[in-house]
């Protein structure tokens, strides 16, 4: 995540024009990574290393739809 981006109401701003959202968690570099999301850590090497956001969308059409879109914006 872009570090303007550093609070929960700013991620769920940026995300809630894709769908429904049910969690928001902000990862902090240097903090540990919770239990849950260690998994994703070997496939997401910057958890853990730099500002990062977990977005849970109500449906996964919605979370396709935020990977899809804001891809072509950031890259």
């Amino acid at each position: 995540m872009p570090p303007e981006f550093d609070s929960v109401d700013q991620i769920t701003t940026m995300f809630r024009e894709y769908g429904d959202i049910g969690l928001v968690r902000l990862l902090r570099p240097g903090k540990e990574v919770p239990s849950d999301l260690r998994n994703y850590a070997t496939q997401v090497p910057d958890i853990g290393d730099s500002l990062c956001a977990v977005v849970d969308f109500e449906s996964s059409e919605a979370a396709l739809k935020a990977v899809r879109e804001l891809k072509e914006s950031f890259w």
